[in-house]
């Protein structure tokens, strides 16, 4: 894997270590499954939405029958709206059900946010 593509999946993730995980699993499955001898970034970033259906399929498919309004008022609305602005009263009452999950974390007193930028681009993308 040369740099471009190191860098690819950093930007991608943002880091995070079970995303980071997930990417270079699927590419190096790719990777054997094409006989490549070497991943670049260009390789890497073709083989993107495929790699972020896979994710959305196993990390981010949620039973949000209910949370789904909640979770894309989150990740629609501007960062500095007061969260009761974003979600209302009855997306409140939703938040400790979205922390258990793992889908929202704590940003500041009484403040939260999607957990991760792919889950926010999954949401929006389901929107």
């Amino acid at each position: 894997m040369d740099e471009s593509a190191v860098e690819a999946v950093w930007r991608l993730t943002g880091g995070h270590p079970f995303f980071v995980t997930f990417v270079i699993r699927d590419v190096v499955h790719e990777t054997m499954q094409q006989g490549w001898n070497h991943i670049q970034g260009k390789n890497l970033e073709a083989l993107w939405p495929q790699i972020a259906e896979h994710l959305a399929a196993e990390r981010f498919a949620v039973d949000w029958q209910s949370e789904r309004e909640v979770l894309v008022a989150m990740a629609q609305a501007a960062d500095d709206a007061p969260l009761a602005q974003r979600i209302g009263r009855s997306g409140t009452a939703l938040l400790p059900r979205l922390l258990r999950k793992g889908l929202v974390v704590r940003s500041g007193r009484g403040e939260y946010q999607l957990y991760h930028p792919l889950f926010r681009s999954y949401v929006l993308g389901r929107a």
